[in-house]
């Protein structure tokens, strides 16, 4: 699919994207924050020492379609920066939304030049080719806004016409164009929540009869003791994830929902036994007969 990475709409969500991809194909990555960030916004961690301090390579996200001058004095800025660190990176990494020019590149190999620093660049094309191969992220930073990626989420004559956190769950989504949601408060796993409405275009009627939950990308997040929770949501339909266990999950729907032809059913789907301390990805699927309508990957950060 041709993504047009400017519909994230700013950097901070470039930079988001660029911390995700990273996370998953370099290693444990973290993100240095909304200040300065000393030549770095994305810093991946390849190794230990044993006196504690990391090898690491370092991302420098540019949410820019212009490489001209402004650019390459932010730039330069950057890689001055990381000279002053403590310890320099292994490998440094330049995001950018577009494909940098044949011009740009002569004048960046020329500064890189005695430097003694390993480095690349994920233009738009590097960046696409790795949404592609993780499609849960394409689906959590692009399907709010990008209308074509909605037609990936159709079986035969069901269609998703819209999903959004459910007012009665514990969780937030910090930014309402990317579907990463997390739990608030020091809470043991509340159930997630989600407002959904499908539409049956065909002439036949379709039942929904069960749904499942696809769980990946496991990875702990260190908190204090949970406090204790008890949530008791007005739902419709509820499926475990076993407190975020890698795997697939599937519950049966009573009463099955008849969604008649050519029209609307909005109900509700909550994730139950959503754990604590933990963060990964989920995509859920509705099961309408013989066919299946995926819900688009979110990400869970509990």
């Amino acid at each position: 699919m041709d993504v047009d990475l400017f519909l994230l709409g700013n950097w901070e969500r470039f930079e988001s994207l660029c911390f995700h991809l990273a996370r998953i194909e370099e290693g444990y990555a973290v993100r240095m924050g909304l200040g300065g960030d000393g030549g770095r916004d994305v810093v991946v961690y390849t190794a230990t020492t044993a006196d504690g301090p990391a090898l690491f390579k370092a991302l420098q996200c540019k949410y820019t379609k212009d490489l001209g001058s402004n650019t390459r004095r932010s730039i330069e800025r950057s890689l001055d920066s990381l000279a002053k660190l403590p310890v320099e990176p292994i490998e440094w990494i330049l995001c950018l939304p577009v494909d940098p020019s044949g011009s740009f590149l002569s004048w960046l190999e020329a500064k890189m030049q005695g430097r003694n620093l390993a480095w690349k660049i994920w233009g738009r094309a590097e960046i696409l080719a790795r949404l592609r191969e993780s499609s849960d992220v394409l689906q959590q930073f692009f399907y709010p806004a990008y209308a074509d990626l909605r037609e990936l989420f159709v079986a035969e004559d069901m269609h998703l016409v819209r999903m959004e956190l459910d007012s009665e769950s514990q969780w937030v989504q910090p930014d309402p164009k990317v579907l990463i949601f997390c739990s608030t408060g020091n809470v043991l796993s509340p159930d997630l929540i989600f407002d959904v409405i499908v539409q049956n275009r065909g002439d036949l009627e379709a039942v929904l009869f069960s749904l499942t939950a696809h769980v990946r990308r496991f990875r702990p997040i260190p908190h204090g003791f949970p406090g204790d929770a008890l949530l008791h949501p007005q739902i419709t339909y509820k499926v475990s994830i076993n407190e975020g266990d890698p795997g697939d999950y599937s519950a049966k729907c009573e009463p099955p929902l008849v969604v008649k032809p050519r029209s609307h059913e909005r109900f509700k789907v909550a994730l139950s036994d959503t754990g604590y301390s933990w963060g990964g990805t989920v995509q859920l699927g509705l099961h309408f007969g013989e066919s299946v309508l995926p819900l688009p990957a979110i990400e869970l950060m509990t």
